[in-house]
C-alpha cells in the first residue's frame, strides 16, 4: 500500500498579535524571513533589515484594505517538486531549491527513499489587508538598511546570517489567516493532478470570519534574496552568503532523489495447490495487459500450453506444439479475473475467464471433468501476465495471475488474428511491418506436390520473404494500396495450405492465389475496422506452410 503522510499546519495567530489600529502589523515587511517547514508558508521571521521612520511610512509602504477568502490546491510530484511551487508563489526568479528541506518530498524518514512522491498541499487563506512596499523602499531597498544589519553583515558568518538575519525579504505580503494540510504519498507511474486529490471540509467559511486586526499574519510574499542587500553593505561577503546559501540548496535538493515508481503490480495465489513440475513466467512489457488468451489442449491430456496477447505481442509458455489452440478469449481493454479447472491425475484440463469490467465469463473448451479451483481475481487491476507450472507427462498442472494498476479507458492499437486452423505442427515464422505502414501486396509461392512454401509481404517500399523456400514459384501477387482487410487459407489434409483467398479494404471481391480447390476454406481472418500490418506462419518441414494469422490494427488510421 502507498505510504501516506499528513501534515496540518494553522497559522492565523501563531505571532503576537498586533494590531492595524496601532500600527504594528504592516511591520512584517521591514523583517527578513528565514526558511521554516513548520509554517504554513514555510517561511518565518529574522530580524529587522528595514529602518522605516514614522514620518516616512506614507511615502514607502502602501497598506490596503481587502476582505476575501480563497481555496487553493498545489500538486508537486519528483519533477515539478514542491520546493520549486513554493519558488514560484514567492515570485523568486530561478530555481535555488531553497525549500527542499522544508517542503520536503520525502514521505517519512523510514519509507524506501528510492520510490517517487507525489505532494498535495491544501490552503486556506482569508486576507485582511495587502502590504506592499513603494518608491524608494521598493525601487532602492539598500538606503533603507538598518545600523544593525550593516554591523551584522560585517561581523556574522553566513550561517549566521542565515539563521539571525534571514535569507529573504519582502516587496510585498497580505495579513490574514492561512490553513495549510499537506499530503505526501508514494507514487505509481499512473498517479497525476487529477487522479490525486484531497478534500479540506476540517476548516469552513466561519473560521474566516475570527480573523481580525488583532490576530494577523503575514503570507503571499513577493520576496528577494538576502544575498542582494549583503552585497549592497559588503560585497565579498555578499558573495560568500549567495554561494553558501545556494550549495547548501543544492545538497538538501539532492538528497532526495528517487529513482522509480511505486510498483502497482502483484501476482495472485496459485489456483491449485500442485506445486509439481517447473514454472515458466511471462509477462506484457511495462505499460501492456494481456488482451487475448490463447489455451492449447491436447487430447489426453489437458491443457500443455498458453499463449497471450499484449497489444500485439505475443508470448508463448512451454512450446508444447502437441496440442491445438481452443477458442480465444478476448478481451481488449484487459482481463480481471482467471480460473482453472483440474482434474486429478490430468492437471488443468480447462480455463474461465473474464474481461474487465463484464460479469460473464468465457470458458476455453467444453471439458467439464473434475472441479473448478480457486478464482485468481485482480482486485480492481488487470491481468498482465502469467506463470504456469509444467510437469512431464501432464502438462499444465497449475497457474497464477500478474495483477497491476492500469488506466480502465485503454484501448488496444494492434491485436493477432486467431490461427487459421489447429495445426501446430513446425515452427512460427512472424514479421511485422515497419513502425506507420501496413501490408499493400502479398505474393504466395508454390511448390508441386506440397501446396504453399513461402509468401513475401511488402509494406510498401519495404518487403520481407518469410521461409525463404526457393523450392516453389510465384504465384499472381496481390496488391491492395489501403490495406488488406482479410486473409483467409485453404486447407488440404496431408498438404497443409494450399491456398490463399485475400481481400482489400473497402472492397467486396476476393482474389485467390492460384486455382488449386483440393481441401476446404479455413475461417476467414479479419480486420475489421482496421488493416493487415504483419503476419506469422507455422512451416512444418516436408509440407510447407501449415497454418499462419495476420496482425491487425485497430483503427483504420
Amino acid at each position: 500500500m502507498p505510504i501516506l503522510a499528513l501534515l496540518l499546519v494553522l497559522s492565523s495567530a501563531i505571532q503576537t498579535a498586533r494590531s492595524i489600529q496601532n500600527e504594528k502589523a504592516w511591520e512584517a515587511i521591514r523583517y527578513g524571513y528565514v526558511v521554516d517547514k513548520n509554517s504554513p508558508n514555510f517561511l518565518s521571521r529574522g530580524d529587522v533589515i528595514f529602518d522605516v521612520p514614522e514620518q516616512s511610512i506614507s511615502d514607502i509602504i502602501a497598506i490596503s484594505a481587502r476582505s476575501t477568502m480563497n481555496r487553493k490546491m498545489v500538486y508537486s510530484d519528483s519533477t515539478q517538486t514542491a520546493s520549486t511551487k513554493v519558488e514560484a508563489s514567492l515570485s523568486l526568479k530561478g530555481s535555488y531549491g531553497a525549500f527542499s528541506g522544508a517542503a520536503s518530498m520525502a514521505v517519512s524518514s523510514s519509507s524506501d527513499s528510492s520510490v517517487k512522491t507525489v505532494r498535495l498541499d491544501c490552503y486556506i487563506k482569508a486576507i485582511q489587508y495587502e502590504v506592499s512596499a513603494i518608491g524608494s523602499l521598493r525601487t532602492t531597498p539598500q538606503n533603507h538598511l538598518t545600523e544593525n544589519f550593516k554591523t551584522s553583515v560585517n561581523t556574522l558568518s553566513p550561517e549566521q546570517l542565515e539563521e539571525m538575519i534571514g535569507v529573504f525579504y519582502a516587496r510585498s505580503l497580505d495579513l490574514g489567516g492561512e490553513v495549510r494540510k499537506s499530503y505526501t504519498m508514494q507514487a505509481t507511474k499512473e498517479d497525476n493532478e487529477s487522479s490525486v486529490s484531497a478534500e479540506d471540509t476540517s476548516v469552513q467559511a466561519k473560521w474566516a470570519k475570527t480573523i481580525n486586526d488583532d490576530n494577523l499574519f503575514p503570507f503571499n510574499f513577493e520576496m528577494k534574496p538576502m544575498w542582494e542587500l549583503v552585497k549592497a553593505v559588503n560585497q565579498k561577503k555578499g558573495e560568500e552568503f549567495e554561494k553558501y546559501l545556494l550549495d547548501k540548496w543544492s545538497r538538501q535538493s539532492s538528497e532526495f532523489s528517487p529513482t522509480r515508481f511505486l510498483s502497482t503490480s502483484e501476482w495472485t495465489k496459485h489456483t491449485t495447490s500442485n506445486m509439481r513440475g517447473y514454472a515458466i513466467q511471462r509477462l506484457c512489457p511495462e505499460g501492456q495487459r494481456v488482451t487475448k488468451v490463447t489455451w492449447f489442449e491436447q487430447n489426453g491430456y489437458g491443457l500443455v500450453d498458453l499463449q497471450i496477447d499484449c497489444g500485439g505481442q505475443q508470448l508463448r509458455f512451454t512450446n508444447n506444439n502437441n496440442g491445438g489452440p481452443n477458442s480465444a478469449k478476448t478481451c481488449r481493454g484487459g482481463f480481471s479475473a482467471i480460473q482453472g479447472r483440474e482434474q486429478n491425475g490430468y492437471g488443468i484440463i480447462n480455463a474461465r475467464m473474464w474481461c474487465r469490467g463484464d460479469s460473464h465469463y468465457s470458458d476455453s473448451n467444453r471439458n467439464y471433468r473434475g472441479y473448478f479451483k480457486d478464482t485468481l481475481d485482480c482486485a480492481g487491476k488487470v491481468l498482465t501476465g502469467l506463470e504456469v507450472r509444467e510437469q512431464g507427462g501432464y502438462g499444465i498442472i497449475n497457474f497464477k495471475a500478474f495483477c497491476t494498476s492500469l488506466a480502465d479507458n485503454w484501448e488496444p492499437q494492434k491485436e493477432w488474428s486467431s490461427l487459421s486452423n489447429t495445426n501446430m505442427r513446425g515452427g512460427e515464422l512472424s514479421n511485422i511491418c515497419p513502425t506507420g505502414k501496413r501490408i499493400t501486396k502479398l505474393t504466395w509461392y508454390e511448390q508441386h506436390g506440397y501446396g504453399l512454401v513461402d509468401v513475401q509481404m511488402e509494406c510498401g517500399d519495404y518487403s520481407h520473404r518469410f521461409t525463404a523456400n526457393n523450392n516453389g514459384f510465384p504465384n499472381s501477387g496481390k496488391s491492395c494500396s489501403d490495406g488488406f482487410s482479410v486473409v483467409q487459407g485453404r486447407e488440404q489434409h496431408g498438404y497443409g495450405i494450399i491456398n490463399i483467398r485475400m481481400k482489400c479494404r473497402g472492397d467486396s471481391n476476393f482474389t485467390d492465389s492460384n486455382g488449386n480447390f483440393r481441401g476446404s476454406w479455413n475461417g476467414e481472418l479479419g480486420c475489421s475496422n482496421g488493416y493487415a500490418m504483419g503476419m506469422a506462419v507455422r512451416e512444418q518441414g516436408g509440407y510447407g506452410i501449415i497454418n499462419f494469422k495476420i496482425l491487425c490494427s485497430l483503427s483504420a488510421k
